[in-house]
């Protein structure tokens, strides 16, 4: 190895670390862990719960979301019973 690819090397390295301290700088100033949105915890809630939940219109039964057991147990797919009424599939 020659001097200049010595030199090359030692200066990438020097960018390297001040590059690396910039970021640790930055990870420092960085607020803590990014904020969960409702929307994502209901969709977990809705999709871990045991249960077979489904999230409905109260006034005319329309169908929002539903969690993949509710399918399972029904033998509907999700295609079939996203905004169609509690009424059309029978419950």
């Amino acid at each position: 190895m020659n001097k200049a690819d010595i030199n090359s090397i030692l200066k990438e390295n020097q960018s390297l670390k001040k590059r690396n301290q910039e970021l640790e700088n930055l990870l420092q100033g960085a607020p803590g862990p990014v904020p969960v949105s409702q929307e994502q915890i209901y969709r977990s809630l809705l999709h871990l719960c045991p249960a077979s939940p489904a999230v409905t219109s109260l006034d005319d039964g329309v169908i929002y979301e539903i969690s993949d057991r509710f399918c399972r147990q029904s033998g509907f797919g999700r295609e079939e019973l996203i905004g169609g009424s509690t009424v059309e599939i029978g419950f």
